[in-house]
């Protein structure tokens, strides 16, 4: 595997135990009960998409992977700081608009990544995860239309994995 390739994919297991490790603790602070279930079915997402990267990393450091992987926690300080400072005092609203901003993250930064990667294997991981990130995005946003009253939102059902992986 080539140099950036391999970055690339070490780059994204920590995007996505960043992202893993946002949504279980919103999970754990939002009082909405919908809202709960919606953290709690993108975490199991985010777990997902760290572990095809994980089977995909072929690197030197395979034991940092199992490290970051274990501790659930590979964040840059201002990032430990950011979560730490979201507390139970956060509103949904503000909570979704944060996991707005990271899913735009991720999608930014794996939208670079693919400009650059020739493997198809890892190329068709890093468009399955955006197109995922894309939904994540969508339903985020129609989460957010729920709490603050719109009448425009589709009805759905949190309970069900299939909304997530359409």
């Amino acid at each position: 595997m080539e140099f950036f390739q391999e970055k690339a994919i070490l780059t994204a297991i920590a995007i996505e135990i960043r992202s893993l490790s946002f949504y279980r603790s919103m999970s754990s602070k939002v009082d909405d009960i919908h809202t709960r279930r919606f953290f709690e079915l993108l975490a199991v997402e985010e777990a997902d998409q760290l572990n095809l990267f994980c089977k995909q990393y072929s690197g030197n450091d395979g034991k940092l992977v199992d490290i970051l992987v274990k501790n659930n926690m590979y964040s840059y300080p201002y990032y430990c700081s950011m979560l730490n400072s979201v507390g139970c005092h956060t509103s949904e609203s503000d909570a979704l608009q944060i996991a707005l901003k990271e899913e735009q993250a991720c999608i930014d930064c794996y939208t670079e990544f693919m400009e650059e990667i020739q493997e198809p294997t890892i190329r068709d991981i890093f468009e399955s995860i955006l197109k995922e990130a894309r939904k994540h995005c969508e339903l985020i946003s129609e989460e957010y239309m729920r709490l603050s009253g719109s009448t425009e939102h589709p009805d759905y059902d949190f309970c069900s994995m299939d909304i997530l992986r359409t």
